[in-house]
């Protein structure tokens, strides 16, 4: 996409500029978002894909796809199926053989899409599937959310958040990520747009907290420290948004630490026996372990990996539940 996603560009797409591929690429997101859904699963996914193929082809047929040059990560994603297409064959296991070619055009849907649009089309129909999703999650969700979400609660495990059948640390990861989508794009929006973008992440970040996603609420401030330094270096307008958010930051942590500590400690189980600090993990620590033990006793699934979703607890006997050992597990050397 090279040369960035700036105000002068966005500020010449706009609604009247929606055409038929902007809206397939906005069902295709929000479609595949709820593809977690034990029941109609295949039927999102399958849908969803078809979305995405759906717009990827009217971005062909409009003419605007620009040169495929292939980057390093282009390179790595498609090296990785076809390793996943070897180690099915070997295996013999039909899960790999039917996710693999669908990984494969999903990534080829997306890398034409990529090359068709601007980036104030693409970051632009982001936006509006991630309002769309955010609002229907806390309109189906609400009542658990008020109750998950309200101090003292005693249900707050079992009601745990995790919307349309998503896992709860799933969702912290993807709603952590719209946030990160929401607040980087902030800068470049209208008034109206940035309205839209502080009421949306409000819903993520309940949605996040709802399902006590630590792991993905962790990762979302690192992500934005580490925006907040780089803006800060920068200057011009993000440095001042940095600045104004630190000095609210700080004065409201100043004056209600105590109730903001003592509320977040109690919404993200910080001092539960389960799953607390002292846990000792839960458990995870074991599977973790088994997990590794699969590792360093592999023969020939050390060249290619055992293809994509061959770490899922059906076929591998446990969750890993951990990302990167299930990625290892799955394309090794890749």
């Amino acid at each position: 996409m090279g040369k960035g996603f700036n105000a002068a560009e966005s500020a010449t797409f706009r609604l009247h500029n929606i055409g038929i591929r902007h809206l397939l690429l906005v069902a295709a997101i929000v479609v595949l978002i709820f593809s977690n859904d034990e029941k109609y699963a295949v039927a999102f996914q399958v849908s969803g894909v078809g979305l995405l193929l759906g717009s990827a082809v009217v971005c062909l047929l409009s003419g605007r796809t620009r040169g495929y040059e292939l980057t390093g990560l282009d390179i790595i994603f498609l090296s990785m199926s076809g390793l996943s297409f070897l180690a099915g064959a070997v295996s013999q296991q039909e899960y790999i053989a039917l996710y693999t070619p669908i990984f494969l055009v999903t990534y080829l849907g997306v890398l034409t899409i990529a090359r068709s649009m601007s980036e104030a089309e693409i970051v632009s129909s982001i936006l509006v599937s991630v309002y769309i999703i955010s609002v229907i999650v806390f309109l189906a969700y609400i009542a658990t959310m008020i109750e998950v979400l309200t101090p003292g609660s005693a249900n707050r495990w079992a009601l745990r958040l995790n919307p349309f059948n998503m896992h709860p640390n799933l969702t912290g990861f993807v709603y952590g990520g719209f946030i990160t989508v929401l607040i980087f794009s902030f800068e470049f929006l209208r008034e109206r747009g940035r309205y839209a973008n502080l009421v949306a992440i409000f819903l993520c970040t309940a949605i996040i907290l709802a399902a006590s996603a630590r792991a993905g609420l962790l990762a979302l401030v690192v992500a934005l420290t580490v925006w907040a330094m780089i803006s800060a270096l920068q200057g011009g307008l993000a440095r001042r948004y940095f600045l104004a958010a630190l000095s609210i930051g700080g004065v409201g942590t100043l004056l209600f630490w105590e109730t903001v500590s003592t509320y977040l400690t109690e919404i993200l189980e910080l001092n539960s026996s389960t799953r607390g600090l002292d846990s000792g993990g839960s458990g995870r620590l074991e599977l973790w372990q088994r997990g590794i033990d699969v590792l360093a006793n592999r023969s020939w699934e050390v060249l290619t990996g055992t293809g994509l979703r061959s770490a899922s607890e059906p076929i591998l006997g446990f969750y890993t539940e951990n990302s990167y050992i299930t990625i290892a597990l799955e394309s090794e050397s890749s």
